[in-house]
């Protein structure tokens, strides 16, 4: 029997999906009808967390909601899917909010209404950080709160060794000193173009660790500093709802790093993990557990699965 894994810890926001199925997305200023409506918990720091709890290693979520029912929805599914909300705190703001559009090819649009998420206080979240990670442990984290908390988690986590993991979505610039205290960067092609004009090798010279880019339908490549590129094919997925599937696609990576895989190793699981996510309709209620992920591998032993409706670029 091997050691038990490391934690994951996810400094991140809490949202709720408001979705809406549409035939098309509107032009500006255009009604389009809808057809069906739901609500799902959602939120990339709470997605993550789920993601990696779904695959049976501890997870815990630092996160701030609002004295609401949206928050009690959110709260209701992170522990039904494993994950320890002890360090989740309610603040005086709402519960953040997303606004989705799904169209009949499954691709989607997103706003968001941060709310709670932006009340998180980098002091506040540095204290939870040092009180609940441990050296070897996996810390991941995104730009749904400010970078200012980002910065404060990292710094603790570091201290103590754990491993840091940074998510730069949704896109947006981060000041050289995150970078430098992230182990390990997963943004997509566009975040990656936004944070350094020479994209993911130019990252890499930033951070000294780790870069792994997403690259939608050609799957994700690895790069290492001193060691040569990884391309990872995507996996096959029959798409109905992209929502949350970089999200998966983090998850996955975080449990499998805490189970104590290389990043090789990892980034093959979490394309098959944010493959297997867009299989169904909503972020955390389409994410598989290790069952599933164990059976998606098998499927492709050769790591070299591919071709028409393959895994889109995740969000």
């Amino acid at each position: 029997m091997g050691a038990p894994p490391h934690r994951v810890l996810v400094v991140g926001s809490v949202n709720v999906d408001l979705v809406t199925h549409v035939p098309r997305f509107p032009a500006p200023g255009e009604t389009v009808g809808g057809g069906d409506f739901s609500v799902h918990p959602g939120g990339k720091g709470a997605n993550q967390a789920v993601a990696a709890a779904r695959l049976g290693v501890p997870t815990m979520l630092i996160a701030a909601v609002g004295h609401d029912d949206h928050a009690r929805l959110a709260l209701r599914h992170l522990t039904a899917a494993g994950v320890d909300t002890s360090a989740v705190h309610a603040v005086e703001a709402p519960t953040g909010v997303a606004q989705i559009l799904v169209d009949a090819s499954g691709e989607n649009l997103i706003a968001i209404a941060a709310g709670a998420n932006h009340h998180l206080h980098p002091p506040d979240v540095a204290a939870r950080v040092a009180a609940r990670v441990g050296p070897g442990d996996v810390l991941v984290s995104n730009l749904e709160v400010t970078t200012e908390v980002v910065a404060a988690a990292f710094e603790s986590a570091r201290r103590v060794g754990a491993r840091t993991v940074l998510n730069p979505a949704p896109a947006a610039r981060v000041d050289a000193e995150v970078l430098a205290a992230c182990d390990v960067l997963v943004p997509n092609e566009h975040e990656a173009a936004l944070l350094a004009p020479g994209g993911a090798p130019a990252l890499l010279t930033e951070i000294g660790g780790a870069v792994i880019e997403t690259l939608g339908a050609r799957g994700a490549r690895l790069l290492r500093t001193g060691q040569p590129e990884v391309r990872q094919p995507a996996f096959h997925a029959r798409v109905v709802d992209t929502t949350g599937a970089g999200d998966a696609f983090v998850g996955g990576l975080a449990a499998t790093l805490a189970r104590g895989a290389g990043l090789v190793e990892a980034v093959r699981a979490a394309a098959a993990v944010g493959a297997l996510a867009v299989e169904g309709f909503g972020a955390q209620t389409s994410f598989p557990d290790a069952q599933e992920l164990r059976s998606r591998l098998d499927e492709h032993e050769d790591g070299a699965a591919g071709g028409a409706g393959v895994w889109r670029t995740p969000r």
